[in-house]
């Protein structure tokens, strides 16, 4: 389904900055109705997540259709802070804030300290958010879909792991897009800019997978194996953080020579870039936490 829907909406060239985020929402809103996975309104803080999937990916498609209409269009240089570019983060911040507030449970226990779990899941979802979306867009498709599947893969593993059975279930709902999202870049069928519009609502259902597989677990998995599993997409940030401030020192005193030695420093930077920052090492937080993972849950049965 995922991957029948990014194809069609390919075809529509008004729709096809929105196939990414469509594949992921008919993926998860098929899976739980042919399924049978969850009742028709959420009960638990859980059942949430595909409402929460659909909720962000409308929210990420509004700025994102919005490039259609050439008086809110950001040109290359120009301010974030214009109208689309406010407008992008204001939507990445209400897709965090709700996610959080609806995902952390109204427990007793958890009274004095509620506020702060929705406060850093909220944090952490908008931050791994505007660095994958902003890393996928200045990448070429093929090496975040696959990041973005592999994650996708890797929290199904890390939630059966935990005896989160349910929720490695559900985490096959994103990673069935990601899987879609793959093939598609495979076929040079998917734009980085559909991803990084994708990517927020990504980020938000699988960072909530974690933290209700967490929450809702009785095994002795460390937090930390959950949390590292996220920087796995926000290496993508990182990286092109990096390239973005190698491009301008490269260029910084040569402003009469750019022309010419544009080519030149695009050679260098990259590099420098393969040299320091392999397209392995962002899958080597993923390896960590499943190794980690994978060892405590077998001491813990010997």
């Amino acid at each position: 389904a995922a991957f029948a829907t990014g194809v069609l909406t390919q075809r529509v060239q008004t729709w096809s900055i929105a196939s990414a985020t469509l594949a992921l929402m008919a993926s998860t809103a098929l899976g739980p109705l042919l399924f049978n996975w969850l009742p028709w309104w959420p009960e638990l803080h859980w059942q949430w997540l595909p409402i929460l999937v659909l909720f962000a990916g409308t929210t990420g498609l509004v700025p994102a259709l919005s490039q259609q209409f050439p008086q809110f269009r950001v040109k290359p240089g120009e301010s974030v802070f214009k109208p689309l570019g406010l407008v992008r983060l204001v939507s990445i911040l209400v897709i965090a804030g709700l996610t959080a507030y609806l995902l952390v449970p109204d427990w007793q226990r958890l009274d004095n300290v509620r506020v702060w779990y929705v406060v850093g899941l909220a944090s952490v979802i908008f931050i791994v958010s505007c660095l994958s979306s902003y890393g996928v867009q200045r990448s070429e498709p093929a090496l975040p879909a696959l990041l973005l599947f592999s994650t996708g893969l890797a929290v199904g593993i890390l939630l059966f792991l935990s005896g989160s059975l349910k929720f490695a279930q559900l985490a096959g709902l994103p990673t069935a897009a990601g899987a879609a999202w793959w093939l598609l870049a495979g076929r040079s069928r998917l734009t980085s800019d559909s991803l990084a519009v994708a990517a927020p609502a990504f980020i938000a259902v699988i960072t909530g997978l974690l933290f209700c597989g967490y929450i809702n677990s009785f095994s002795s998995l460390p937090v930390a194996c959950y949390a590292i599993v996220v920087l796995a997409p926000a290496s993508l940030g990182l990286r092109a953080v990096r390239r973005t401030g190698l491009a301008r020192e490269s260029i910084s005193g040569n402003h009469q020579q750019i022309d010419r030695q544009e080519s030149a420093n695009q050679v260098r930077i990259s590099a420098q870039e393969k040299n320091r920052f392999g397209w392995w090492s962002h899958f080597l937080p993923l390896a960590v936490a499943l190794v980690w993972a994978i060892t405590v849950s077998v001491m813990e049965d010997s």
